[in-house]
């Protein structure tokens, strides 16, 4: 062997190899069908790839709700008036927002349609109870979250 040592993987990988008894042949690229086939593989362009994003059509019914309730309008008051009253919370055209995920309130309906969404739909493809809450909470953010996707995941 005249090639030098470099690296720590190289000295692992010859370690490793000296242990046989092994001839290295070379094979032209005509010859090398594997190495051919390897060495043409094109870069997938970006037509082929596709990014699928929550489109949420309840939002206009989120903001009603968010009117009717009169306590959750007191706290999209204060926080507005003082964020530091209330630290996490922030009000982006009148949706109220925790630590940059949407706020769904503790009776909304929206929970139901959100649980269905992301667990039951062709593309929330009945994962499991992690699967499903981590999804939900790389967008939305409600009390005791965990709780009502297990409840819902094992129904």
């Amino acid at each position: 062997m005249t090639q030098i040592i470099q690296t720590p993987e190289q000295q692992f990988y010859l370690a490793k190899l000296l242990g046989y008894s092994y001839e290295i042949i070379y094979k032209p690229g005509t010859n090398n069908r594997v190495a051919d086939a390897l060495s043409r593989v094109h870069e997938v362009t970006s037509q082929c790839l596709t990014i699928t994003i929550p489109h949420w059509d309840f939002i206009q019914q989120l903001k009603q709700s968010f009117l009717a309730d009169v306590t959750l309008q007191e706290l999209m008051k204060q926080v507005q008036e003082s964020p530091s009253s209330h630290p996490g919370y922030q009000v982006i055209q009148d949706l109220l927002f925790f630590h940059g995920k949407l706020y769904i309130p503790p009776n909304s309906p929206i929970k139901q349609l959100l649980l269905e969404e992301y667990h039951s739909s062709p593309i929330g493809g009945h994962s499991g109870i992690q699967k499903t809450l981590g999804r939900l909470k790389e967008n939305v953010y409600w009390e005791k979250m965990k709780d009502d996707v297990t409840h819902f995941v094992n129904a």
